[in-house]
């Protein structure tokens, strides 16, 4: 179950909090350099630092990486200037 759901720069996805059972991939620790790969379906660890470790995937499937790239090409580019 993901706790939340982000729509930023920085986030693009489901979060998900230490001790929740997630399917294997890559994720990173929300605030820090921290990443963690799960080859199996497994448990996400705790920080350690007295903080609840907050993750987010980091590996899309090819159709969240094709809607993300289509909302970008959705603005409006600036002309070039001269």
């Amino acid at each position: 179950m993901a706790v939340s759901h982000w729509d930023n720069d920085t986030m693009q996805g489901e979060v998900y909090l230490a001790g929740e059972r997630v399917p294997s991939g890559n994720y990173r620790q929300i605030g820090t350099r921290r990443r963690i790969f799960l080859p199996h379906e497994d448990y996400l660890p705790a920080s350690l630092d007295g903080r609840v470790a907050v993750y987010e995937r980091i590996d899309h499937t090819w159709n969240q990486i094709r809607q993300r790239h289509e909302q970008r090409t959705d603005i409006p580019q600036r002309p070039p200037k001269r």
